[in-house]
């Protein structure tokens, strides 16, 4: 189990990094913050036709009146 937060994904066994390059200065980069009110564990499996991805839970976070966690 690897923990981590995909951002962007690219097919392939391997990215050259001027093609990486080209794609993050390409823009536009993600927002500075965005709102949260739940969050997934989500299992994937690679197989032949690409992967495969399943929620095993959701978590809802609790916060303050002012509705969702800003990231």
């Amino acid at each position: 189990f690897m923990p981590h937060v995909t951002l962007a994904r690219f097919s392939g066994a391997g990215v050259a990094p001027p093609a990486l390059r080209r794609f993050l200065e390409a823009g536009p980069a993600p927002s500075d913050s965005f709102l949260v009110d739940a969050f997934h564990l989500v299992e994937s499996r690679l197989g032949g036709t690409g992967a495969h991805y399943e929620s095993l839970a959701a978590f809802a976070l609790r916060g303050s009146s002012a509705g969702p966690h800003r990231w």
